[in-house]
């Protein structure tokens, strides 16, 4: 029997899941930030094959609350990845990687100023968070 401890600390006994990830925020362009995301295997390796995470925007960079404000238009997907389920609209949104572990998701705000932090769900119930997304 495998130890059930998260893939972050079990890495090499866990080598199929994914528990890393980088972000990349984008620049601001006619009120809309893309925030790219590359998901990683437990060793850091770019994972390489499709995956299906939870995000949601925080108004905190801890993740630990939900916006208060959603996005004045839906969140979308940028180029890579595609959205499955949306529970709150403009603040979360469920989403298949593409076949190299990526998504991007595209923020349109017009209030400003109004900063959020992206919390992507990991599967052993951690969450990963973005620096500020600051509109």
């Amino acid at each position: 029997m495998l130890n059930p401890l998260p893939a972050k600390k079990a890495s090499t006994r866990s080598l199929d899941l994914f528990n890393l990830m980088t972000f990349t925020i984008g620049a601001k362009a006619a009120n809309t930030i893309n925030v790219a995301c590359q998901l990683k295997d437990a060793k850091g390796r770019v994972l390489r094959q499709v995956a299906h995470v939870r995000v949601h925007l925080s108004d905190v960079s801890t993740g630990a609350s939900l916006t208060p404000t959603a996005t004045t238009s839906a969140l979308a997907i940028g180029t890579n990845g595609v959205l499955v389920n949306i529970p709150v609209a403009g603040k979360v949104v469920d989403v298949l990687s593409d076949a190299q572990g990526r998504f991007d998701l595209n923020i349109i705000q017009t209030a400003s100023p109004l900063t959020y932090y992206m919390a992507v769900h990991m599967p052993d119930g951690s969450v990963s968070m973005s620096n500020a997304i600051v509109f």
